[in-house]
């Protein structure tokens, strides 16, 4: 009894306290799900910041290819020959003068809307014969991988628990 006294004022000087704690399994287990719920949020947080990551470089890689097709326009129709827009667009206009006039198979082809190539035409077997770029890396891991090996180790403990 001596002895006891003896921590308790030992422990006081300290500045030291103990608490008793009901059921200290249940309470150690929901403080590791909540730590599991915090680690599920900051993933999610991390996946969206790689998803803006990933946005701005491909809003860049768009910019830039906007601009370069842009300047092939432009070269292009400093190529081209000068035409009556409204005389080539307008096929009505061609069958409406007083003179008769012959639609050729090239003035159809201009005049059609929008004309997409077909499958087995050189430009798609030129798109498709293109060169893909696959390279992979060396990077360090992640925060998000990171996370995920705490939410692992979290999950184990919580497990071990159960049993």
């Amino acid at each position: 009894m001596a002895t006891k006294k003896k921590i308790l004022k030992s422990a006081k000087e300290a500045g030291t306290y103990f608490v008793s704690l009901k059921n200290p399994l249940e309470l150690r287990r929901h403080l590791l799900e909540s730590s599991r719920k915090s680690v599920y949020a900051l993933q999610s947080y991390q996946k969206i910041l790689l998803l803006r990551e990933r946005k701005l470089k491909e809003l860049a890689s768009l910019k830039q290819s906007l601009k370069e097709l842009m300047y092939l326009n432009k070269k292009l129709n400093e190529k081209l020959p000068e035409y009556d827009y409204e005389l080539l667009h307008n096929p009505k206009r061609l069958i409406k003068d007083n003179t008769p006039k012959i639609i050729t198979k090239i003035e159809q082809k201009i005049v059609a809307p929008n004309a997409v190539p077909k499958a087995g035409t050189k430009t798609l077997q030129r798109l498709e014969q293109l060169p893909v770029k696959k390279t992979l890396p060396v990077r360090e891991k992640t925060d998000l991988e990171k996370l995920e090996e705490s939410l692992n180790n979290i999950e184990q403990k919580l497990q071990k628990l159960n049993q």
